[in-house]
């Protein structure tokens, strides 16, 4: 009777054991194959088909980092996007003042939050190329900024590249719908490399602390 009890409690284990197994092994799949959400959202501001301009510098760092990384861009009604898993690229096809409608939407599908995301912009108040980073705080009379506060909060990175300011103050309008003159475009193309530089240093700094 001892033996048979024995050989019962040793069946009755390695049954508990084979489900737990088995649970595990159907379940891992799906698990695994869950891609893991960004170590960053970068978001380049611009108006949607002037690139060229001003207020489009900082679409124009985001296509420079894409074009490092060797992304690939896909478009969908709100947006451009390219992504390898570690960074998600995004340039709003919209106007600038519309540019929050796709960030909520794009922070659900990656299962990023606000603090990973990295939001590059053009800065009147910094000389052309000048670089500065800022966490928080409000739009600054930015409408693109602006937007994305009304969706989100104000809880995100910003990347301020300098545009200058117009020596006329009532020029500002015009100034920032305007294309760089060939110097500017110099100056505008080390500070778009020393600005993917910076995001590549951000994302290797997430990356050592996950």
């Amino acid at each position: 009777m001892s033996a048979l009890l024995a050989v019962a409690r040793a069946l009755s284990a390695w049954a508990r054991s084979w489900s737990a197994s088995a649970a595990a092994a159907l379940l891992a799949p799906p698990l695994r194959d869950m891609p893991p959400a960004p170590r960053l959202v970068v978001v380049g501001l611009g108006n949607w088909g002037s690139i060229a301009t001003r207020h489009s510098v900082g679409a124009a760092v985001v296509r420079h980092l894409a074009a490092r990384r060797g992304l690939v861009w896909h478009r969908d009604k709100l947006a451009q996007v390219a992504s390898d898993g570690q960074v998600v690229l995004v340039e709003p096809r919209l106007f600038m003042n519309e540019s929050g409608r796709c960030i909520r939407p794009l922070l659900k599908s990656t299962g990023a939050k606000p603090a990973n995301l990295l939001v590059v912009h053009d800065d009147l108040e910094r000389a052309l190329g000048k670089l500065s980073m800022k966490t928080g705080g409000s739009a600054n009379g930015h409408n693109g900024l602006r937007s994305i506060i009304s969706m989100i909060g104000q809880d995100f990175d910003r990347l301020r590249v300098g545009i200058g300011r117009p020596a006329d103050r009532n020029q500002v309008a015009n100034y920032v719908l305007q294309e760089f003159s060939p110097s500017e475009r110099e100056a505008l193309e080390r500070a778009s490399a020393d600005a993917v530089d910076m995001i590549e240093r951000i994302v290797a700094d997430q990356g050592a602390r996950s």
